[in-house]
């Protein structure tokens, strides 16, 4: 049967990331020929770094590892789900469908507000995917993807908007103008767009970049790291403890299954996978309606860890397996 692999927060470009060196990259390719029949590759966002480093600099050092990637026998699809880190690269995306090929192939431009909540494939003769994931079956979702794997829910998403940080923008926004209701996922995500990219703006020259590490380096050496981070982010905070960010997320924010199906999200969610944090853990949770218990997972990262002998985490679906199996993978192999 077909499996899935899942990783997150690889993040091209920064110099801690693990899969840029090619004898990490090697060993990891290696693992995935051994697992075979990988049918399935989800991307859960933050692959590049497009903050703290340029464009060219983050996709050439994501080359050879993609060449390897493509290059496995019984890989059919790739699904890619930005995260704030690489959100430049949906946001482009969102460009090219729907205003760049427009304009090329001469059609008329309708007054309509660009699409957030959509999905992307690589079909037809250009797509920007089909630049950069040399015409591999490639489907770009944001900032959600639900996905039915062998009679069990999954929802993937990045964990970016549990972090107050990460919408602070939208935040501000709604305060400005007065909006105590939550927005949708579509405002969510209009909301806090720009936040990104201004982010990613200042990450494309060599005075915003230094500017934003010297900033973080600060941050590591305050005092008040500790008070700042349980304010606003969930990085500080044990895997545990998500529960109440990922329940308020699936009722606010998720709606039905689908369009047609009877039941909500969280009525019916087996799996809830997500990134961001950088910690590996499976956790569950149930929701307070129901009572039916899920699964939370944290695919973790591609830095060094426990002192520096993991150098990441992937997470396999398998469907002749009953529950996903988390690896924390050593440098070793």
């Amino acid at each position: 049967m077909g499996k899935t692999i899942v990783i997150s927060d690889v993040h091209f470009g920064y110099e801690e990331s693990t899969l840029r060196n090619k004898i990490y990259c090697d060993l990891f390719i290696n693992k995935l020929r051994e697992i075979e029949n990988i049918n399935q590759i989800i991307l859960l966002g933050d692959i590049f770094e497009f903050m703290l480093c340029g464009y060219k600099q983050a996709i050439n050092e994501s080359k050879y590892f993609f060449n390897q990637i493509l290059q496995l026998d019984s890989l059919k699809k790739i699904v890619y789900i930005p995260g704030n880190h690489d959100h430049s690269f949906y946001w482009q995306h969102i460009l090219f469908n729907q205003l760049i090929i427009p304009v090329d192939q001469d059609n008329q431009l309708h007054n309509k507000d660009l699409l957030f909540l959509d999905s992307y494939t690589n079909k037809g003769n250009r797509n920007f995917l089909r630049f950069m994931f040399n015409n591999k079956d490639v489907e770009l979702k944001y900032p959600i993807h639900k996905e039915e794997i062998n009679g069990k829910k999954y929802l993937f998403f990045h964990g970016h908007f549990f972090d107050h940080l990460q919408t602070l923008q939208g935040d501000l926004i709604q305060a400005i103008i007065g909006k105590i209701q939550k927005p949708n996922l579509d405002q969510l995500c209009i909301l806090n767009a720009g936040q990104y990219e201004t982010l990613t703006i200042l990450g494309q020259c060599h005075i915003g970049r230094n500017k934003m590490k010297n900033i973080m380096e600060k941050m590591e050496k305050s005092k008040f790291k500790k008070l700042f981070l349980n304010f606003f982010g969930i990085n500080s905070k044990h895997p545990e403890k998500y529960a109440h960010e990922i329940e308020g997320f699936l009722r606010d924010f998720c709606g039905k299954w689908e369009e047609i199906y009877p039941n909500n999200v969280y009525d019916v969610l087996d799996y809830f996978i997500f990134g961001h944090t950088h910690k590996a853990n499976i956790g569950t949770f149930t929701l307070s309606d129901n009572k039916k218990k899920s699964y939370s997972i944290n695919t973790g990262c591609w830095f060094p860890q426990g002192n520096r002998q993991i150098i990441g985490n992937f997470l396999l679906i398998d469907e002749d397996k009953s529950h996903p199996v988390l690896y924390k993978f050593k440098k070793d192999g």
